[in-house]
């Protein structure tokens, strides 16, 4: 009787084994960028150039500090919500004929509370320079009605 059961456990330990191989080589096989796809970033809308200063030709940043400067202009930032960097929005492009990844343009929204604590989309323009060491200016922002 023990030698059964012993039998048993060994052709199940034997099976558990063999399909544990076979699903090791289904994912072995499988390209490596289907197994481990991350999300993309924003590609940049002009080629970056080589620089010191890894701030230039960064359109995610530029985004990300015109999202500060709504901040500062919103009723309740503390409930602002902004787009994630998946999404469609915002629309990020290099503005005034420059390619030098200094001069963005940055069209987005964000979801806060007006006044009266209700949650309003407002949609804006945002157009910032990178000075330098992680200095940034704000050259116009205007809220779309």
């Amino acid at each position: 009787m023990k030698s059964k059961i012993a039998l048993i456990l060994a052709i199940v330990f034997a099976i558990a084994c063999l399909g544990f191989a076979g699903i090791a080589k289904l994912v072995s096989d499988a390209p490596e960028e289907e197994i481990f796809l991350a999300p993309t970033a924003i590609p940049p809308t002009v080629k970056p150039k080589a620089t010191q200063d890894p701030n230039i030709d960064n359109p995610t940043l530029a985004s990300m500090m015109c999202e500060g400067f709504v901040l500062d202009r919103l009723k309740a930032p503390s409930s602002a919500e902004f787009p994630g960097l998946l999404d469609e929005w915002p629309k990020i492009m290099p503005f005034g004929g420059d390619t030098t990844g200094h001069d963005w343009h940055v069209v987005s929204y964000v979801d806060a509370q007006n006044t009266y604590g209700a949650m309003i989309r407002d949609f804006y323009t945002c157009q910032i320079s990178y000075v330098s060491n992680d200095q940034w200016k704000l050259l116009d922002l205007w809220f779309h009605e």
